[in-house]
């Protein structure tokens, strides 16, 4: 069922409960595509569309999803912004209709559904000229949205690129006179759709990602010279990205022209859905000819909920009212007659036999990483629901095996619903797919440079399924680490090798923060380099005690005692660290980081100055009383919300005694720097119990509900927990997200072994420190270690089949 919009959501654009049985009750169609839902606050093109911009407007639709996954359904979010299609009364101030060109739209009114005031009027005769910064903010908006309908629950979304909306707009000439990068010929006419599908993909994944395009429609005055040439470019450009799928509008909905799709199909080598007055003789034929994998029906959709039953029973159509389509309420919303209730038809699917042959393939069928993405989608661990657009859209549940035992290292010793931890996470930069955090650890596997490697690209990108990703320590001050072979930030060269890092993330769908780490006085001389790391410091000459530097990370490799006397650092070298903080994280952000973390615990350096058991007898305004001991904490933060406040997270340690370090008021502590980082707006504190694979306390929960009543954005909690345990903190609220340091190691596919119930590897301490590729992107997933016994349970099952 594709997009149709239907005006029935709130004022303030959030979804009613009518719109939840809406799509609910055609949960049977293989795919639903909501109505165009507004990306922008303010913006209204139909006046009561809903959007998904506010957590008010995610949490109603979470109630859509939910509604839609209960009875089997599929449902993608249509994303989309109107452009120059609305009029000023549909916008709220000071916001001005906009679009690509002072073009306005000539020969279409407004009708008065469409409007917030309920007249009919003129659409302005010329609008605003968007600015290429305007652009960039509406790129950024688009891939917001599309993290935000991930928290809603939403398999997909399908980004509006037809009909004469925004991006249609920027893409045909009848209203595109630019003379920039955005204008003039096909390639930079169809930029803006590019960069959006590109934000779009980076934030959420490409087997999420679909667009619909209508080249020949001339509705909302649009025209092209050429719409065969733009066509094909277009779905040149759109297959190389790999995504989901193409929903085309195949001729003008106000004029004869046909054919579209036949463009499309001639440069697309994936999924094709064809729209627009297709009947239902046509659609098999489409699909049989292998001219198209699918076809969608609007009004159709509109009027038989049951439509997919009334086709299998060869059963008379309702017609659409066409009076009722936007007008709001329920007549001709969920007052459309049925042959069969939603329940029943929930049944037959359930009830459902397969052919043998069908049986067959999906005896032995894999459960790969996107099927595996759309069970976490809904937060269901059980099963998931399978849709092959290549099978000619055929849905049928996939059974969720547990790995066999002798395949998994450790398994969990009670299975896991995850309920809590695949939930996703409405976040301050954008939505996470899930509450589960790869935490920060060293793995020392970059250059002797100190550039990223290859290697460490793959590692990432292996982990990109966790909703955030926290980087192994990075250095902000050049020359100066914690451990050999660690990477760090300060160059253009390190920079560039991130840069691949957070691209390779990102074409996956995960969302990456750098860790940003000064060692302090917790290093050796040995591993010091260059003019500005001459020596190792700390608040004062006092050393780290009873504590060695190992072997793995020192230089020499050779196990030393850290200095027992360090260089106080004094007030102007203090303020040279904090700038460099600030530039860390500016170069983070062009190395293409989501955000940072600040390493403030853990015995480095700023927690060395937090805690009274590193910083004793400092006597100026970086010592002594906790406002003096936090002071260096909190300008780094404000020194680092250059990059913005929303994308700084804080890692905190108040229990963890690694390297010579404690606090005698860990209450009094949590209170004052929760309160000041409140004010502050950040997006997280990460509560640590340990660091370097090695965990000195046992029990967050203590630190955490300090935290909680002072400290109002996300909590982390670090505590090498089991997902049973993890699941436990999320779903008594202590903590907002888990972070997983050494299982995530371990298991590249974590979040997937959560949602199949799969047991876990466990780490090998001995290599994580080390060269190499042992103990680094040697660990299997649950799908190659299934993959050893593939033949045998095909062997099994054909056995079973004979008896």
């Amino acid at each position: 069922m594709p997009s149709c919009t239907r005006c029935r959501a709130t004022d303030e654009h959030v979804p009613t409960e009518a719109m939840a049985q809406y799509y609910a009750d055609r949960a049977s169609f293989g795919l639903l595509i909501t109505e165009g839902t507004m990306i922008q606050r303010g913006y209204s093109t139909f006046g009561h569309e809903p959007g998904i911009y506010t957590r008010e407007q995610v949490d109603a639709w979470k109630k859509v999803t939910d509604a839609v996954h209960d009875k089997g359904g599929i449902i993608y979010l249509q994303i989309m912004h109107g452009g120059r299609a609305t009029v000023d009364k549909n916008l709220s101030a000071p916001l001005k209709v906009m679009g690509p060109s002072a073009l306005g739209i000539k020969g279409h009114p407004c009708p008065s559904v469409f409007t917030r005031d309920g007249s009919a009027q003129e659409y302005p005769a010329t609008v605003e000229p968007m600015t290429e910064e305007q652009i960039k903010e509406c790129v950024g908006r688009y891939a917001r949205a599309a993290r935000n309908a991930m928290a809603a629950g939403f398999d997909g979304v399908q980004i509006q690129a037809g009909n004469g909306f925004l991006i249609d707009q920027f893409i045909n000439e009848s209203c595109n006179n630019r003379t920039d990068a955005y204008g003039g010929s096909i390639p930079n006419r169809c930029r803006f759709l590019l960069e959006v599908v590109d934000a779009v993909k980076a934030s959420i994944g490409a087997n999420r990602v679909a667009v619909r395009l209508s080249p020949l429609d001339s509705f909302l005055d649009m025209t092209d010279s050429d719409p065969e040439a733009t066509t094909h470019y277009i779905a040149e450009q759109l297959n190389t990205r790999k995504i989901a799928f193409v929903e085309v509008v195949r001729g003008d909905t106000i004029g004869p022209e046909r054919g579209a799709e036949v463009w499309v199909r001639e440069r697309f080598t994936g999924v094709l859905i064809v729209n627009y007055d297709v009947t239902l003789q046509e659609g098999e034929e489409y699909i049989a000819s292998g001219k198209a994998e699918a076809v969608s029906f609007g009004r159709l959709g509109v009027a038989n909920p049951d439509l997919v039953f009334r086709i299998i029973k060869k059963a008379a159509l309702n017609d659409p009212d066409g009076a009722t389509l936007f007008a709001g309420g329920e007549k001709g919303y969920n007052d459309y007659p049925t042959l069969e209730t939603s329940e029943e038809a929930a049944e037959r699917i359930a009830n459902y036999t397969a052919p043998e042959e069908e049986q067959e393939r999906s005896a032995v069928k894999q459960f790969s990483a996107e099927e595996s993405m759309i069970a976490r989608s809904r937060g269901n661990s059980v099963s998931a629901r399978r849709v092959s657009f290549s099978e000619k859209l055929v849905s049928q549940e996939v059974s969720i095996e547990p790995i066999d035992p002798e395949e998994a290292a450790t398994p969990s010793k009670q299975p896991v619903s995850g309920d809590a931890l695949l939930k996703p996470l409405l976040f301050p930069t954008g939505s996470l797919m899930n509450r589960c955090v790869m935490g920060t650890l060293p793995r020392q596997r970059a250059g002797e440079d100190h550039v990223p490697t290859e290697a460490m690209v793959k590692y990432y990108q292996d982990r990109s399924q966790f909703g955030l990703i926290l980087s192994e320590p990075i250095a902000v001050q050049p020359g100066y680490h914690s451990y050999v072979r660690s990477p760090g930030i300060t160059t253009k060269q390190e920079v560039e090798g991130w840069k691949k890092v957070t691209t390779a993330v990102h074409e996956k769908g995960g969302v990456i923060f750098c860790c940003l780490h000064h060692a302090g006085r917790v290093t050796v001389e040995g591993n010091l380099e260059g003019e500005t790391a001459v020596s190792v410091c700390g608040p004062t000459e006092h050393g780290v005690t009873g504590a060695m530097c190992p072997a793995v990370f020192a230089k020499s490799g050779e196990s030393q005692p850290y200095p027992s006397t360090v260089k106080a650092l004094r007030k102007p070298v203090l303020e040279w660290i904090v700038k460099l903080y600030a530039v860390a994280a500016k170069n983070a952000m062009a190395a293409g980081f989501d955000g940072v973390e600040i390493q403030a615990g853990n015995g480095f350096l700023i927690d060395s100055f937090l805690r009274d058991g590193g910083n004793q007898g400092r006597e100026d305004e970086y010592g002594g009383t906790l406002e003096n001991r936090a002071r260096l904490l909190l300008q780094v933060v404000d020194a680092v919300s250059v990059i913005g406040a929303d994308k700084v997270g804080v890692r905190l340690s108040p229990l963890d005694s690694s390297n010579g370090m404690s606090e005698s008021d860990v209450d009094g502590l949590l209170a004052y720097v929760g309160k000041e980082l409140q004010k502050r707006k950040i997006a997280f504190i990460e509560i640590s119990n340990g660091s370097e694979g090695n965990y000195t306390a046992t029990d967050a929960t203590g630190p955490l509900e300090k935290l909680r009543p002072v400290f109002k954005g996300m909590l982390f909690s670090d505590e090498n927990l089991t997902p049973e345990q993890a699941e436990g903190r999320l779903q008594s609220n202590a903590a907002d997200a888990a972070v997983f340091t050494l299982a995530a190691v371990a298991n590249p596919d974590l979040v997937d072994r959560i949602a199949r119930q799969c047991g876990l590897q466990e780490v090998n301490m001995d290599t994580l420190f080390t060269e190499g590729e042992t103990g680094y992107n040697d660990y299997l997933t649950a799908t190659a270690l299934r993959q050893k016994s593939y033949e045998e349970r095909l062997r099994s099952w054909r056995r079973c089949r004979k008896m």
